[in-house]
């Protein structure tokens, strides 16, 4: 131990440092349990004691791939947290993919607010919760203050991402701490004044709600596309969803996997 080292150690005690040492360290994960998916996160899954976004346009398959990964996570025996902002949970649906409601295995809320979710989350963390929290959705995620009309949003640009860096920056500790994994469901939204055209690059065009701090926060980002083309309806029943991570921060990331959503049945290979 250097005189450095030790003179941290005397001040503010050995948990400060951490010793990385001893070879290779495994990242603990919480499989899909699809084996494309699991491939391309290069780590078998989604890492634990992180923030995940999975987005994409409507209609494309994020809630169901969150339904799927909860489901694989409670098959593990952990817990869930649904935080349903947007009062359009199918429990029928749900149950598609064999997601239990049992109170060991499920808590559902329907907050009223974006502070009143992330206190709930707070809570379940600071008393150890392991497993998977899933927000559905981040645009539907409003604070108090807008729902109250105290702040109008044309004069507090950024207001939302605001409040929204503000709770997730409360709970990344204690995420890390768990070994649980938060996941935020977001759309895609259209750039106003973007430039338009055959060439521009989608980047370009689209962006997604939050702001610039919760895409950083994020360890993985999912993005979600229909694949299929003109007149899949007529062929098969079944939507065809392209997934492109284009963030990893512990694998490469821009890797792809191709999956098949079937109504009533899931994914399948």
């Amino acid at each position: 131990m250097t005189a450095i080292h030790a003179a941290i150690v005397k001040k503010h005690g050995e948990e400060l440092i951490s010793d990385f040492r001893g070879g290779r360290k495994e990242v603990p994960v919480f499989p899909f349990n699809i084996p494309v998916m699991d491939s391309a996160t290069m780590v078998g899954g989604v890492p634990q004691g992180r923030v995940v976004e999975i987005f994409g346009p409507q209609h494309v398959g994020k809630t169901s791939l969150a339904m799927h990964l909860a489901t694989s996570v409670q098959r593990m025996g952990l817990p869930v947290i649904w935080l349903d902002y947007e009062c359009a949970f199918d429990v029928n649906y749900a149950q598609v993919f064999g997601l239990s409601f049992d109170e060991n295995l499920m808590t559902f809320s329907q907050p009223e607010s974006l502070e009143e979710g992330f206190d709930l989350v707070e809570v379940a963390l600071s008393n150890g919760f392991p497993g998977l929290i899933v927000l559905d959705s981040i645009p539907a995620a409003k604070p108090a203050a807008i729902l109250e009309s105290k702040i109008e949003a044309d004069k507090r640009p950024g207001f939302e991402a605001l409040r929204l860096t503000r709770c997730i920056e409360r709970v990344l500790r204690p995420l890390r701490e768990s070994n649980a994994v938060f996941v935020g469901l977001n759309q895609r939204r259209a750039v106003i004044g973007a430039r338009q055209g055959k060439f521009v690059p989608a980047d370009e065009k689209f962006d997604t709600p939050g702001g610039l701090a919760w895409k950083h926060y994020c360890s993985m980002r999912f993005q979600l596309t229909l694949a299929h083309g003109e007149g899949w309806e007529t062929r098969e029943k079944r939507s065809e969803i392209r997934v492109r991570i284009i963030k990893n921060k512990v694998g490469m990331p821009y890797q792809e996997a191709l999956l098949h959503l079937v109504p009533g049945v899931g994914f399948i290979a």
